[in-house]
């Protein structure tokens, strides 16, 4: 056996010439098997995240939609007739008017609930909440432009205080 002048570490491992220590993979204790073994633990720890991960995304959109679901009809539909009280003077003169309105803002809650769980993935918490008023903004200045009334700004209130309050409420693990 000849040795070299350089540092070697064959005195703790050996040398080429005593055998090779990988030809045996078959054994419980082969390389082949601890190859496989540490696959499978990190698979496993994988798998342990995405479950998490799932659980939270799962916990975080259902909170969001019910959120969407029961706050903004009820705050479009007093942003509505705020707006039409400061804009004509007009009063509600029974409570049908408000159960129609509550009822007709639920289906445009479920739409901006989906731009906001798309928003809150894609951005950061506060641009998420902007991105998210500006769009309902957009839709109902784009809505009341569409059906011919004036001052359209205005009415864009009408979809952005309730898209701020419900996205800014949707944030997970807010802290006050």
């Amino acid at each position: 056996m000849r040795r070299s002048k350089c540092a070697s570490f064959d005195h703790i491992v050996g040398t080429p010439e005593e055998g090779e220590r990988e030809a045996d993979t078959e054994r419980l204790g082969g390389r082949r098997h601890a190859d496989r073994f540490e696959e499978f633990r990190r698979l496993s720890r994988l798998n342990e995240n995405i479950g998490k991960t799932d659980q939270e995304i799962w916990d975080g959109s259902v909170k969001r939609f019910l959120i969407y679901l029961f706050l903004f009809p009820a705050i479009a539909t007093a942003s509505l007739y705020a707006v039409l009280y400061i804009l004509t003077g007009a009063v509600v003169d029974s409570l049908s008017g408000p159960a129609f309105g509550y009822l007709v803002f639920i289906g445009p809650a479920l739409v901006v609930a989906l731009v906001d769980m798309w928003a809150s993935r894609l951005l950061s918490v506060i641009p998420g909440v902007i991105a998210t008023t500006l769009f309902a903004y957009g839709v109902s200045v784009l809505t009341v432009a569409w059906a011919g009334t004036r001052d359209v700004s205005v009415f864009g209130l009408v979809g952005g205080i309730p898209a701020a309050v419900c996205s800014w409420l949707s944030i997970p693990n807010r802290r006050m």
